[in-house]
């Protein structure tokens, strides 16, 4: 038994196949070309951080952009993260709990002798002085917290520890790499 094929659909159907597999074509080649960002690639960022509240921390946006290569963890875990399939003059918002971000950490308070911070800053801190100290290699910013007649307590966690953030990321540019 022969099936017979109406020339009438067989015509009006062929023009869409062609589009359709057209259209599959052209989709597929694009996602190549503008593939997101990967492991490797160094992407020029713009972002804008702010607290839960909206109170601005830090902004680069109307600055230079800030490179990163994908994969290196230099930056936040969350942030990085974020990073990953954006493509060049797209914008995402993401909101990072403190663990994807800056975990306050507990260890990173400390107390001093007061006579002997007195001697290095020539002078006794007050709560909420910022203080600097160095291992030789880096510096690290510190809060003075407490004082009391023989100690000075001071926290060196970061300004954002242990608070949700969110950050609005654009990619200026990527720069495509090789996987690390």
């Amino acid at each position: 038994m022969t099936k017979k094929v109406n020339p009438i659909t067989q015509n009006f159907l062929k023009p869409f196949v062609v589009l359709l597999l057209l259209l599959i074509s052209v989709t597929a080649f694009s996602g190549c070309l503008s593939s997101g960002a990967a492991d490797g690639d160094t992407l020029s960022i713009y972002y804008t951080l702010t607290l839960e509240d909206g109170t601005e921390v830090e902004s680069n946006v109307g600055g230079q952009p800030f490179s990163v290569v994908l994969g290196q963890h230099t930056v936040v875990p969350g942030f990085e993260n974020a990073l990953y399939g954006m493509k060049v003059n797209k914008t995402k918002t993401v909101t990072l709990q403190p663990e994807e971000a800056y975990p306050y950490d507990p260890a990173k308070v400390a107390t001093f002798d007061k006579a002997v911070i007195v001697e290095n800053i020539g002078s006794v801190p007050n709560v909420g002085d910022e203080i600097w100290q160095s291992n030789g290699i880096q510096s690290f910013r510190g809060i003075v917290k407490e004082v009391t007649e023989t100690t000075v307590v001071i926290d060196f966690n970061s300004e954002v520890a242990g608070k949700v953030l969110t950050f609005e990321i654009t990619i200026a540019d990527i720069q495509k790499g090789k996987a690390p």
